[in-house]
């Protein structure tokens, strides 16, 4: 036989250490696309590597053929710990902007990307925005209930101000509309002797000519008096859902409007200490190459913990893996200390074993 048995890490040290390392090729530290899958290997290895660097009493030429299968692992497990970072980092990245206090629109751009636009369609990103603020209205006591007309036109009226220079051609023309529907009826009233009104609609004339559409605060005033006026029939959501321009209009009223809720919501939980350490953690991944091998384990468990440990960020990695859970991350924190965690622990001691290592009794 090519290999035999060992009795134990001594006497499998002392044989030919070229041989071992084509038998741990053979196990191969085998790099997936799957994170989750990827995590799982980190452990295993790094276990087989803690299992061989803690052999006790051997002598120096021992030692040194230890030390070979030891860096042999460590240069096998390297191509690993670099894939583990770079889903890492496209996470730490992906929470970094969507939590970017210092550029309002880089922070909208990234709470809904143009694929996240397309993917969802005019309706349902329209829909998310909508009900992000006035999730945000309700909890500072604005609004009672997010579905009443109410909130439906107070979102319509804000979106509108954020969004002013898209609809300036929109509200032109309907002043004008407005204007001419106001001198027919004027007639109709004449017709009907009711002076009261005539005059009433002369006024309207003269208040609707006055409005000046490069005056932002003329241009909100009436936007908030059609909305009061008309509700929905002044400008319906299926009307912005048709517009050309909406993924815009949305980063616009994102950036302008909710963003201030939402900072004032954070800021009160220092989130300013979360994205100083975790600006820190990404960017000891960017260099993670530069590092020696346990600098990089140390990166890659901090930014772990970081993950486990920043409550909502969980569901971003969830997101590059829907296998990474909680109790996927709880399992990966205690392997070998339960039951279910056991049987992996049991497998690669038998790998171990099949190397011709048996551990001391």
């Amino acid at each position: 036989m090519f290999f035999r048995r060992f009795s134990n890490l001594d006497q499998l040290l002392s044989f030919y250490t070229d041989d071992v390392i084509i038998k741990l090729a053979k196990l191969g530290v085998k790099v997936s696309d799957i994170l989750s899958e990827n995590l799982i290997t980190m452990h295993e290895w790094l276990y087989k590597h803690y299992k061989l660097e803690n052999a006790k009493n051997l002598e120096p030429i021992q030692d040194r053929r230890r030390n070979n299968i030891i860096s042999y692992i460590e240069s096998e497990i390297n191509p690993l710990l670099f894939k583990i970072s770079e889903d890492l980092m496209d996470i730490y990245k992906d929470w970094l902007n969507k939590h970017d206090t210092e550029d309002p629109n880089n922070w909208a751009r990234n709470r809904l990307t143009q694929d996240e636009f397309e993917d969802y369609g005019e309706k349902g990103s329209l829909g998310q925005i909508e009900y992000e603020y006035l999730r945000f209205l309700k909890e500072n006591g604005i609004i009672d209930k997010t579905t009443s007309a109410e909130a439906k036109e107070k979102f319509l009226t804000e979106f509108l101000k954020a969004n002013l220079d898209y609809f300036i051609p929109f509200f032109k023309d309907m002043v004008q509309d407005t204007i001419s529907i106001n001198y027919e009826e004027i007639e109709h009233y004449r017709e009907l002797e009711d002076t009261d009104e005539v005059e009433r609609l002369q006024e309207e004339i003269k208040r609707l000519e006055s409005i000046d559409l490069a005056n932002r605060l003329q241009l909100e005033d009436f936007i908030e008096e059609s909305m009061y006026d008309f509700g929905n029939s002044f400008l319906s959501e299926e009307m912005l859902e048709t517009n050309p321009n909406l993924y815009d209009m949305l980063i616009n009223f994102e950036e302008k409007v909710v963003f201030p809720f939402w900072y004032d919501k954070w800021v009160s939980s220092d989130i300013e200490s979360t994205i100083n350490d975790n600006k820190k953690i990404y960017e000891d991944m960017q260099n993670i190459s530069h590092y020696p091998f346990y600098k990089k384990l140390t990166i890659i468990e901090k930014a772990l913990t970081g993950m486990h440990h920043t409550g909502p960020m969980i569901d971003y990695i969830n997101n590059k893996d829907p296998e990474i859970t909680k109790k996927f991350m709880s399992k990966l924190n205690n392997i070998g200390t339960t039951e279910d965690t056991q049987v992996l622990i049991e497998q690669w001691d038998k790998d171990l074993r099949d190397l011709g290592f048996w551990e001391r009794q």
